[in-house]
């Protein structure tokens, strides 16, 4: 298994500060950066009887290929999207893997996604998660995470609004209520935060609040301006990052706080250079994957998200999303 623990040890230190980034789609042409490596160990989950094995590994897999400029092959693509199907459960929505029988937002979803980036429009019964969606609307606007836990959440939220986007179903948002329940989540310093008039703001849900109120045509020059005023101060865009706590979570709050920026088109204001720093910290050399955690080893969703980060700097290109219906 190649999914080990491991400790980062001076020599790789040594190696990553000769390290430097050059743009690349394929195996192995960026420097100190193995994507041949990168490739085996994304690819591993290949070799298992039960491939796709769940929903998130699923996922991570047709944005991983593409984004190393590889292809998805019609054998693989197939049995994906045979996967997908087998995962959508009478009410609509999807669940995590085959044993789960309860559906959620968050993995209806993941399933959206996973079918755009393989062309498959066709691929599930679409009416039925759109009215998955609806059945978790709201009073307040907002978007419940499943049927057992159906109060609304900021990431709920954005997840139906993206699914419905998708779906060209915006129609079956009650678009003031929703609105307003998303700008309830802004705090005094611009950024959005997970609770309510409680806890701070944070990158990944300024870029779901942002990106619902772009879809439903409702960012306003205010909210832009207020998160543009958080973003100036976080260290995804000063570069000042603290990883005395190991890190967790920073690389997928850089990659929220750069497509936060793009909608604000502020992204040039990100240092890429300092992004690359961070970045190589978590690069492993030893199967060409990218750690959660400083000391850690790599995993399949961790290196998803470096993989993410280096599309969103520019150095691998964004792999193709396709409509799922004709708007």
């Amino acid at each position: 298994m190649k999914y080990i623990r491991i400790i980062l040890c001076s020599v790789l230190s040594t190696a990553l500060c000769l390290f430097v980034f050059t743009r690349a789609v394929h195996a192995g042409t960026a420097a100190n950066i193995d994507f041949k490596k990168t490739s085996e160990f994304m690819r591993e989950m290949e070799t298992r009887p039960d491939f796709p094995v769940g929903m998130v590994l699923a996922h991570d897999y047709v944005y991983s290929i593409p984004a190393m400029g590889e292809k998805i092959t019609p054998e693989r693509r197939k049995i994906i999207i045979d996967f997908m199907k087998s995962l959508q459960q009478q009410d609509g929505g999807f669940t995590a893997d085959k044993v789960s029988k309860d559906s959620s937002m968050l993995y209806t979803n993941h399933a959206v996604e996973i079918l755009s980036y393989l062309n498959a429009g066709n691929g599930v019964d679409l009416n039925r998660i759109r009215s998955y969606v609806a059945s978790l609307k709201n009073a307040d606007g907002g978007y419940g995470f499943s049927l057992k836990a159906k109060n609304s959440t900021l990431a709920n939220t954005y997840y139906a609004v993206h699914i419905l986007d998708e779906l060209n179903a915006l129609s079956e948002v009650d678009r003031a209520k929703t609105v307003a329940f998303v700008k309830g989540f802004a705090r005094k310093d611009g950024g959005f935060g997970y609770v309510k008039n409680q806890a701070f703001s944070n990158a990944q849900n300024t870029y779901f609040a942002l990106s619902t109120l772009k879809a439903l045509g409702m960012l306003d020059n205010d909210t832009k301006n207020n998160a543009l005023r958080f973003l100036k101060g976080t260290p995804y865009v000063t570069g000042a990052y603290n990883l005395k706590d190991g890190g967790p979570q920073l690389v997928e709050e850089q990659v929220y706080a750069l497509k936060a920026l793009k909608i604000l088109n502020a992204a040039d204001l990100v240092k890429k250079d300092k992004v690359t720093a961070m970045l190589k910290k978590f690069y492993i050399s030893f199967n060409g994957g990218f750690g959660p955690i400083l000391g850690f080893g790599s995993t399949p969703d961790s290196t998803t998200n470096g993989l993410r980060l280096l599309v969103e700097i520019g150095k691998l290109k964004e792999p193709a999303r396709f409509p799922l219906v004709k708007k």
